[in-house]
């Protein structure tokens, strides 16, 4: 895959975490991001644009080398109008874009604090696992 096709990919991946986010959550979320690695000393990136260029400049090294496990996750609501997002990439060496752990296409896997997850939402159910393979969120 090349980098502007991988430069897409993570902004329809942050699309998806979105909507990922939203059924746990059981209401819309802003649409402004925050996001840090899950590391020592990361800096928080402000802009979506800075967040696809920091998750592509960090996952992608070549065509033929992408870390193939990276979470993404809805850690906190900052206010009304912006939700951070933390990132962690696994030690699987990179290799060539593929389906990933949940076996959907690339590395993404999402996830959503469980202090915002809605109690009212019954996250277990198979009406809900099929709601979200439905919407392409889950392949398992």
């Amino acid at each position: 895959m090349k980098k502007a096709e991988f430069e897409q990919f993570v902004g329809l991946t942050l699309d998806e975490l979105w909507v990922y986010g939203e059924m746990y959550i059981g209401w819309k979320l802003p649409t402004g991001i925050e996001f840090e690695w899950m590391k020592l000393n990361s800096k928080r990136i402000k802009d979506r644009s800075k967040v696809i260029e920091e998750i592509v400049s960090s996952v992608y090294i070549n065509e033929e080398k992408i870390y193939p496990c990276v979470d993404l996750s809805i850690k906190e609501i900052l206010n009304e109008s912006c939700v951070l997002v933390v990132g962690r990439i696994a030690s699987y060496e990179p290799r060539p874009f593929q389906k990933g752990y949940t076996n959907r296409s690339g590395p993404f896997i999402y996830g959503v604090n469980h202090t915002l997850i809605s109690p009212d939402i019954d996250t277990k159910s198979l009406d809900f696992k099929n709601l979200l393979r439905a919407k392409g969120l889950l392949r398992c």
